[in-house]
């Protein structure tokens, strides 16, 4: 039904000044992919026409489409083909218009590709294939429905001197990132090399996956992953989940750099309300994304996944995660970490002259759920009509308004034009701005409380021994709790004390309770700025979480409870645990003051009141330890 457009497209690649660069394969796979995405904006269409004719001889073919048969498609879209020609059937407006656009784009993107790569033929060689100039392009691997800008995406080109990544936006970060890691850190941490052209365009070696094999290679390669982790935290990069990274030669090899550096978000309302989390987690591996974690039941992280997607070692033929070299990997950590506290200024000074316009990409919402949006908007009934498209356009805007947090609804209306042009939405900043941009404009100014450069070195410069020790605390209990059947490997049955009906003595509460209090202190994750934040990881989470430990949540709790508990043994221990609860107890209630007395109660920030809570803790608390908060 649709192969006249595709066709149009498949010309217009044939008839180039640059097709000789493309062997037939190339060709091929490029209307394939035309045809997919043909497939993607006509699929729901497609059905419901195809419904509509068989209807004719079966009426219940429009209720139930799945009853329909091959033969009976085939005849169908036939059938429905004759009628377009004729001129008896016409296809939607908003249909063909979204069609037309998005395979002219596609088309226009691989055409600039193919003009790129073989004006700077000599100069992409010389940097990345040692001077064996390519002269044809043997296969590719293009990105399927991920495109940004007007139809652009990365493209894997295979050439008959070897294989190349293009990427058609601003390389510069790329090009200073593997700068900064030859630099600093290459013995740890891979970068692949890149030529950036101004910033149009660049081009990546490609990086092959290799596994370490043997005891010795995995010990190696963990003590790396501790100096990549190191790496970017100093940074303060983010999403670098197992896509973004590879492994070659011993080394992890991080893939995607768009955001390894980050601004931080200015969040007031969060800051205010959670200091001790919000002061500290910015400089630390937490917002990295590399901490164990699944998303839809996958596991995402480089450190634990074992799949082949995965990148742990293979010893005695078992793919080994970090788990079983966690001693490798805080050394390589560490070993990064004094290195850089040793070279501190040099590095300052190559954050401070980072490219001023090096593009930081902000991840609004993931690239799947904007492709699930699209793929909504491409609906048959959205389609019927351009008073339909107008409407699900609309919905469409006011749910973007209402579920995008409120410091970026300035970024709505860019979003939905980049979603209507059938691109995924690409926000970014740049190194030293704090605005956000989109197609090239300012959206908001202002969005940020740091820029990425200035993230980077408030890291760099928080760094000591305080700094460090909470960092390997929370690396090592967010891999350690991640769940066993992660690792699949059975635990063995936990024991239940017994229990009899008989009340204890007091003697033996007193020692239970003490011994409760210790084992619970003991989990803290000590913080650099001497806040108790205890952390926990669970199936049902997504990666490993703080706990929201403050006055309405516990903390007046657990400052009754080892108060009392040291009043009632003496405990010298108990004293000092009580001491430092009940300071960050105070700590809390003076916090909630200020915070409640500068803010309104936003019900987004409200307090969790159930006795599950700590609200019978904070009862207890108000009458033991004499405080009254009006």
């Amino acid at each position: 039904m649709f192969e006249a457009y595709i066709k149009e497209q498949k010309e217009r690649v044939k008839c180039s000044f640059y097709a000789g660069l493309l062997c037939q394969k190339v060709e091929e796979k490029f209307e394939s992919s035309l045809k997919t995405l043909t497939a993607l904006i006509t699929g729901s269409s497609a059905k419901r026409l195809i419904a509509n004719e068989v209807s004719e001889d079966n009426p219940y073919a429009a209720m139930m489409p799945d009853i329909i048969t091959s033969e009976q498609r085939k005849k169908a879209e036939k059938t429905i083909q004759q009628k377009i020609q004729a001129g008896t059937l016409s296809l939607p407006e908003p249909l063909l218009e979204i069609l037309t656009i998005r395979l002219k784009n596609v088309t226009d993107a691989f055409l600039e590709m193919l003009c790129r790569m073989e004006k700077h033929k000599e100069e992409i060689s010389s940097a990345l294939l040692g001077g064996k100039t390519y002269t044809k392009i043997t296969d590719i691997e293009l990105s399927a429905g991920d495109t940004h800008n007007h139809g652009r995406s990365v493209v894997i080109l295979h050439t008959d001197t070897g294989k190349l990544v293009y990427k058609p936006h601003n390389m510069k970060g790329d090009a200073y990132i593997y700068s900064l890691a030859e630099r600093f850190f290459p013995e740890f941490v891979g970068i692949p090399k890149v030529i950036a052209f101004a910033d149009r365009f660049g081009v990546c070696e490609f990086i092959e996956k290799q596994r370490s094999e043997g005891e010795e290679e995995a010990r190696s390669f963990w003590y790396n992953m501790g100096g990549t982790t190191a790496f970017l935290k100093i940074l303060g990069s983010t999403d670098m989940h197992l896509e973004n990274i590879t492994c070659h030669g011993g080394k992890p090899y991080i893939l995607d750099l768009e955001t390894i550096l980050s601004p931080i978000k200015s969040n007031h309302n969060t800051k205010k309300r959670f200091p001790q989390l919000t002061e500290i987690l910015p400089h630390s591996p937490y917002y990295t994304a590399i901490l164990p974690g699944k998303l839809k039941e996958v596991e995402i992280s480089p450190f634990m996944s074992t799949d082949e997607k995965g990148l742990a070692p293979i010893v005695n033929g078992e793919k080994e995660p970090v788990f079983h070299y966690l001693d490798s990997f805080h050394a390589g950590y560490h070993a990064a970490y004094q290195q850089t506290l040793n070279r501190r200024e040099e590095l300052a000074a190559a954050l401070r002259n980072a490219p001023a316009d090096m593009p930081i990409r902000i991840i609004v919402y993931g690239t799947q759920e904007y492709f699930d949006i699209i793929m909504r908007l491409y609906n048959h009934d959205s389609l019927a009509t351009t008073e339909n498209y107008q409407k699900s356009r609309d919905i469409l805007s006011k749910l973007l308004l209402k579920h995008l947090l409120p410091d970026l609804k300035e970024c709505v209306a860019s979003e939905l034009e980049q979603i209507e042009r059938g691109d995924i939405p690409y926000f970014y900043t740049t190194a030293k701005s704090r605005s956000i941009f989109s197609d090239g404009m300012e959206i908001k100014k202002d969005a940020f409380e740091k820029s990425a450069t200035e993230h980077a070195l408030e890291n760099l410069y928080a760094m000591g021994n305080t700094d460090e020790l909470f960092d390997k605390n929370l690396l090592d209990r967010a891999i350690r709790q991640y769940p066993s059947k992660i690792l699949k490997r059975e635990e063995p049955p936990k024991k239940t004390p017994s229990r009899t009906a008989e009340p204890l003595s007091k003697e033996v509460a007193l020692s239970e309770a003490e011994e409760l209090l210790k084992e619970m202190y003991s989990l803290n994750i000590p913080s650099p700025n001497g806040s108790l934040l205890w952390g926990y990881s669970n199936d049902d989470a997504i990666g490993f979480s703080f706990c929201d430990v403050d006055l309405f949540n516990g903390l007046a709790g657990l400052a009754a409870f080892s108060s009392a508990l040291f009043h009632a043994t003496g405990d010298a221990e108990a004293k000092k645990i009580s001491e430092v609860i009940t300071e960050n107890f105070t700590d809390s209630l003076q916090n909630f003051y200020e915070y409640h007395k500068s803010y309104d109660f936003a019900f987004d920030y409200a307090p969790q009141l159930g006795e599950a809570d700590g609200i019978a803790g904070i009862i207890t608390a108000l009458s033991l330890l004499k405080i009254i908060f009006i």
